[in-house]
């Protein structure tokens, strides 16, 4: 599994539909979607890169809002390691240059959007 998708109890079934067009898009015709036993998750498998999967809905988000109603998030999993500090550890580093460029355009995204105004 590759991606943790949230949406409003009970709307789990249009979730389903909506993140399987939106795969359907991307090239994945048979992605494995799941219902994971509480209302509003669900776990999907995909072949499509989960980056790929996030940039896309931004900027579906931006040019046709109103085509996302369902997902509420979307939440890649990158990497599963089990719970040992040393293991975890591992996998920190192997993710560091992703964790770095996420920080960087978070800030980015943060001064481009935030007005200064001079003190008083």
């Amino acid at each position: 599994m590759n991606l943790i998708i949230t949406c409003a109890r009970s709307l789990e079934s249009e979730t389903k539909n909506e993140i399987s067009k939106i795969l359907d898009e991307l090239g994945d015709q048979e992605p494995e979607i799941l219902n994971v036993g509480m209302r509003g998750i669900l776990m999907v498998n995909t072949v499509i890169e989960p980056s790929k999967i996030i940039d896309y809905v931004k900027n579906k988000m931006v040019e046709e809002p109103w085509l996302i109603r369902y997902c509420l998030r979307i939440i890649p999993i990158q990497m599963i390691t089990e719970t040992e500090i040393d293991k975890i550890k591992q996998n920190v580093i192997k993710l560091k240059d992703t964790i770095q460029k996420m920080i960087l355009t978070e800030l980015q995204l943060r001064n481009e959007t935030q007005t200064y105004r001079p003190l008083k």
